[in-house]
Formats: structure tokens, sequence, C-alpha cells
């Protein structure tokens, strides 16, 4: 099914490979080709920015130097320590924009990304990479064993 929604999405206008993950997503909760075809259609024409799509991937790498500059207003010290180490943010966060999460959350988690994004559009990217993630538990202590003495 997702083959006939690419094909009739490439009849109707050139795109580049991310759109079938978009395909996928929506027969994942449509279930029918019309439908998520017509889903796909409204993500890459309505709601992504023209050329987010296209095959220089414009507004793809504009909206990558837009999110830099939100990321060292609202995470300075992050920026930081990215800038300290080279590394380029857009390597972590380029795919998530593009796809919109498909390929990096769980199911569950990913259909209510997916309610909002088709609800609110694109700054539910922008928001939801700025969630900070909280350290994973630390594990309780183990209570220490009793002594010999302890014992008689």
């Amino acid at each position: 099914m997702v083959r006939s929604i690419l094909l009739l999405r490439s009849l109707f206008k050139s795109g580049v490979f991310e759109e079938s993950r978009l395909a996928a997503i929506a027969l994942l909760v449509l279930k029918d080709e019309e439908d998520a075809f017509w889903c796909l259609v409204a993500v890459v024409e309505i709601i992504m920015p023209q050329d987010y799509y296209s095959k220089t991937l414009t507004a793809s790498q504009a909206d990558q130097r837009v999110f830099r500059d939100f990321l060292a207003e609202k995470m300075p010290r992050l920026m930081a320590h990215f800038k300290e180490h080279s590394i380029d943010h857009s390597l972590i966060t380029f795919n998530w924009f593009l796809v919109v999460f498909v390929e990096s959350l769980v199911s569950d988690i990913l259909l209510r990304v997916w309610d909002a994004f088709l609800y609110e559009g694109t700054k539910v990217q922008r928001r939801l990479c700025l969630i900070p993630t909280p350290p994973p538990p630390t594990p309780p202590t183990p209570p220490t064993p009793p002594t010999l003495t302890q014992l008689c």
C-alpha cells in the first residue's frame, strides 16, 4: 500500500524519499490508501513550508538555522556544550524535523505528537525538541548485609 501511495504522490508532484516514512505513518493510522494519500498531500503541501521536501531541502535547512537560534536562546548551556565539542545540532535534529519524529518515538507517543502536529502545525516540532528529559532514576542502594555479630 505504501508503494501505491508513493506512486500516486510521484504523479501528483515529485518529492524526496522522506515522504515514504510520512506515508507509512498515515497508513498506520488511517488504513485506507486514499485517506493516507490525502493526509500525505496535506502534510507535504499545506502544513510543511514550501520546498521542505524539494531536492535542495532549502526550507528544511532554513528550519535548522531557525531552530539553532531558538536552541541558543532557550538552552544556552547545551549550545555552548555543542560548540565546545564541535557538534552540529542538525546532525541530530534534521531527520526529526524531516519525518516529524516517525523514526524517533515509540508509536503511542508518536501518535500523540502527530495529533498535535496535524492540529497545530510545525511549531510542535520545535516545542518537542526543547522538552528536557529527566535523568534516569538512580537505583536504590542495596541494604548492607548483616554482620556476623548481628546474626548471633
